[in-house]
């Protein structure tokens, strides 16, 4: 047997221990109110989702959604459009809300 086989097997176990150096869930949930004393002990979380206090960390949730992220409602906001050039109309981009001036102006014209 080769000497190295042991350290070429990899082992992935399934919802075994979690990793404690990765953070709690809640510190980047957008639900998740979080308050930190001065003490590392001093922590308190509140779960707007759950209404009470969550007591220990937590690092899977059914409920969490990570306030890092935009939500599509955002992203439709800032977002900028290619409008292809048309008689009378210049081509380039253009704000999502000056794109949607457009189209009302459009759609009442006709």
């Amino acid at each position: 047997m080769d000497d190295n086989f042991i350290d070429k097997v990899k082992n992935k176990v399934n919802g075994g221990t979690p990793d404690h150096r990765d953070l709690p869930l809640c510190v980047t949930c957008d639900s998740a109110q979080t308050m930190q004393g001065y003490s590392c002990s001093q922590n308190i979380v509140w779960c707007r989702h759950l209404e009470r206090q969550v007591p220990y960390p937590i690092y899977k949730c059914s409920a969490y959604t990570d306030k890092r992220q935009a939500d599509i409602y955002d992203m439709k906001e800032i977002a900028w459009v290619l409008v292809t050039k048309k008689a009378g109309r210049d081509i380039g981009f253009i704000s999502a809300k000056d794109y949607r001036k457009r189209k009302e102006d459009a759609d009442s014209e006709e």
